[in-house]
């Protein structure tokens, strides 16, 4: 079965695809974050408080720019959004955070593949 969405806006119309990545071709994103946290010795309250900041505000009224956003509209890269993530973050140890391991952390394919079906 096959869908055909179109909206219209304005005498525009707007096409699009809705993929749900999350667990379906890759690991849930819940699972890869403690795994990297784990594996890098990453206190995981400063992770919480960084995080928790950085999507409430991307998501606020004030829509005040953040890491978020930029990364979700192509304005960083990958490894720009997990530096500025890094200087923020504190280790277990009391060292620093070494950006490099979050992002692919994150794009690292799952085991298997559910198929999808109706």
């Amino acid at each position: 079965m096959t869908f055909n969405i179109v909206i219209v806006i304005n005498g525009a119309q707007l096409r699009g695809v809705i993929t749900d990545w999350g667990g379906v071709l890759t690991t849930p994103i819940l699972t890869t974050v403690q795994a990297w946290i784990q594996a890098e010795g990453i206190d995981w309250d400063s992770y919480r408080t960084v995080m928790r900041s950085w999507v409430f505000d991307a998501y606020g009224p004030d829509g005040s720019e953040n890491p978020v956003h930029a990364l979700e509209r192509g304005e960083c890269s990958g490894p720009e959004f997990e530096q500025m993530l890094a200087a923020r973050l504190l280790r277990i140890d009391g060292g620093a955070v070494v950006a490099g391991g979050f992002c692919s952390a994150c794009s690292r394919p799952a085991r298997r593949c559910r198929p999808y079906t109706t």
